[in-house]
């Protein structure tokens, strides 16, 4: 697993003390931990959006050091699966939507892909279904036309011998 580190992260994020959004940890502060305003507008201690880990656990509120320690550490376990790349200008709460959005779209993507195999399974089924019903009518119609040569043939021979009977009779009743 490639570390990885919560400077990176698009869910690291300031509680903005008069407001009480969670506010963009911008570049400055991932790089030098620089709290903006005068009087501060953030809160001492970074958050982590996603709750993997608690800054205060690791750092003191203000001790920038400690906080520097924490942004930069390598973090290659528990963290994997809730870390975002930090995309510049974008709130945690945007970075999360970002991910809502693209795991909606894979699961629409997979839907849409189990769709277009199930059609593809009906279209076969349908298709052996209709190859089946053919070949049954045309083996039917195969026998049919054999039965009916037979009775052409009784026909035609018992035709002949009524015909043949008819002069007969003719001949001995003249």
């Amino acid at each position: 697993m490639i570390p990885i580190r919560c400077a990176d992260c698009g869910f690291l994020g300031l509680r903005n003390q008069t407001t009480g959004a969670l506010d963009e940890a911008d570049k400055r502060f991932r790089e030098e931990v620089f709290f903006r305003g005068a009087p501060q507008i953030h809160d001492s201690v970074p958050i982590c959006a996603k709750s993997v880990i608690n800054f205060r656990d690791e750092a003191n509120p203000g001790d920038k050091d400690g906080i520097r320690k924490a942004l930069n550490k390598d973090r290659s376990c528990s963290c994997h699966d809730k870390f975002t790349q930090w995309h510049v200008g974008f709130t945690p709460k945007e970075h999360q939507e970002m991910e809502i959005a693209t795991k909606l779209k894979a699961w629409e993507e997979s839907q849409q892909e189990e769709r277009r195999r199930w059609q593809e399974s009906q279209d076969r089924a349908r298709r052996d279904h209709e190859d089946s019903r053919d070949k049954s009518n045309r083996e039917w119609q195969g026998a049919q036309n054999w039965t009916n040569r037979k009775w052409q043939a009784v026909f035609t021979v018992m035709a002949a011998l009524f015909g043949l009977l008819g002069v007969i009779l003719g001949k001995y009743l003249k």
